[in-house]
Formats: structure tokens, sequence, C-alpha cells
């Protein structure tokens, strides 16, 4: 592949065909108990939710909140709450959090995929165009192969740039789950 560029087979475990673009295992879903040792999640469906909590819930998952910040309003917000509904509603903020940002993660995951194939792609197509300008050069025609030189090379720099941008797309699944697992710790703690 041009570039260097690598990519993993996904194996038995794997849910799809098309190739892994990351270095990264791929990991399809967080699982609760990695990321949360409170009280069972699936109980917290039918606690309540107050404006305030849907609200810190939208703040938290917002990776542009730095994740110092989020730790301190998860746990402000929190310790705030009365004695007897702290267990219940913190768990239920974590549940409904983790619901989301793990969604957010498989949507971002899908994408991950989505152009991992387009590298594939223009990979195939980057070797049907060295294979095309070598015939150009062998036949002669100076004009036609310095034509495809000057498209193979726009292709080529193309595929380098997102080569290099996938190395940090692929890092956003690991800082979500980082993510998951500080806030659900900061907010184990307020239990």
């Amino acid at each position: 592949m041009p570039g260097g560029a690598s990519t993993t087979r996904l194996g038995a475990g794997g849910t799809s065909a098309h190739e892994w673009p990351c270095i990264q295992r791929r990991i399809d879903h967080v699982d609760e108990r990695q990321v949360w040792s409170g009280p069972d999640l699936a109980g917290a469906t039918a606690a309540p939710r107050t404006d305030a909590m849907r609200e810190l819930v939208a703040t938290l998952s917002q990776r542009r909140v730095p994740l110092s910040e989020a730790e301190a309003k998860a746990v402000e917000f929190v310790k705030a709450l009365p004695q007897e509904t702290r267990g219940e509603a913190a768990t239920a903020i974590f549940a409904d959090l983790f619901a989301r940002l793990n969604a957010e993660r498989s949507e971002i995951m899908r994408g991950i995929e989505r152009y991992g194939a387009k590298q594939q792609d223009l990979a195939a197509k980057l070797r049907e165009n060295i294979a095309a300008l070598s015939a150009l050069r062998s036949g002669g025609d100076a004009q036609k192969a310095a034509e495809a030189q000057e498209a193979l090379l726009w292709d080529t720099r193309i595929f380098e740039e997102r080569r290099r941008s996938l190395t940090y797309v692929c890092e956003v699944p690991t800082l979500i789950e980082q993510r998951l697992f500080a806030l659900g710790r900061a907010i184990g703690t307020t239990l």
C-alpha cells in the first residue's frame, strides 16, 4: 500500500468484512463494567431524570469540555443532591452518559471504517494509476505521461494527508473510553 499505510483484517470476532484501518484493537462496544463500579446501570432506567440531570449529561459528554472540568462538575452536581436520592440519581446520570458516549463512539467507529474503506479504494486507484503511468512512459506519449504523473502526485498527496489524519481519528474511540472511565470513577466517588 502506498505510504506504508497498514490495516488489520477483522478476525472472527469482528462484525464487518471491512478492513479496520487503526493500529488500536477494534472493540465495538465498551462494557459498562469496564468503566463503572457502581450499581447496575440497568436498574437506572426507571429513575426519574430532571432537566438539570439531562443538561449535566449533555455537558459531560462534550469532548471540548476539559475532562478535569467535567469531573468537577459531575462531582459537584451529585454531591449537591439529597443524600436519600443521590445513589439512584448518580447511577441514572452515569447510565445516560454511558449510553450517549457509547452510541457516539459506535458512530465514530463506523465513520472510521468508512474512512478506511475509502483509503483502500484510493490505494487501489493509486496502484492502477502507477501501472497506467508505466505503460504510458513505455509507449512514448510524453504529454499523456506528464498528465498522468501530475494526477498520480495529486492522488498520492491526498492519500498521505488522509493517512496522517487517520492517526488522530483512530484515537477518538480511546479518548471516549478514557472519558467514560474517568467520569464513572468521579461519579462513583460520590456514592
